[in-house]
């Protein structure tokens, strides 16, 4: 167990990282001036946002699963149609078929379940606690 929590600690670390340097590396560079081009510039504030919005998505989920594992979390789990569950079905990608020769198309536009709290649904309904 103690491996496995090892583990975890430093995949979240990494992956904590990976946006911290991407918006650390395009904040600096506007502040020290070099992107003169302002459609480069609003490029550059755009993958910020995204970065920091994946930041808190991760953060969010370790915080879910902190909750999970003191008990203070629980997800009643459900049938969800796959056209919720997955974010290609629900632009209308057409996946291949899988080893159970299951394949199907979403509606397109529908977009993915959400939460509750606006977030992106996983496979269960979150139970309020």
């Amino acid at each position: 167990m103690a491996r496995l929590k090892s583990d975890f600690v430093a995949n979240v670390s990494h992956d904590l990282k990976t946006p911290l340097s991407v918006i650390r590396m395009f904040g600096e560079t506007l502040e020290m001036g070099r992107v003169t081009d302002e459609g480069r510039r609003q490029e550059y504030y755009r993958v910020i946002t995204r970065e920091g919005e994946r930041l808190s998505r991760l953060i969010d989920n370790v915080l879910d699963f902190s909750r999970i594992e003191g008990g203070r979390q629980t997800y009643d789990m459900a049938p969800t149609p796959v056209e919720a569950a997955h974010p290609l079905h629900a632009r209308g990608v057409r996946v291949p078929a899988g080893p159970a020769g299951v394949q199907g198309r979403g509606q397109r536009g529908a977009g993915p379940a959400r939460r509750d709290d606006g977030r992106r649904a996983r496979s269960g309904r979150r139970s309020p606690t």
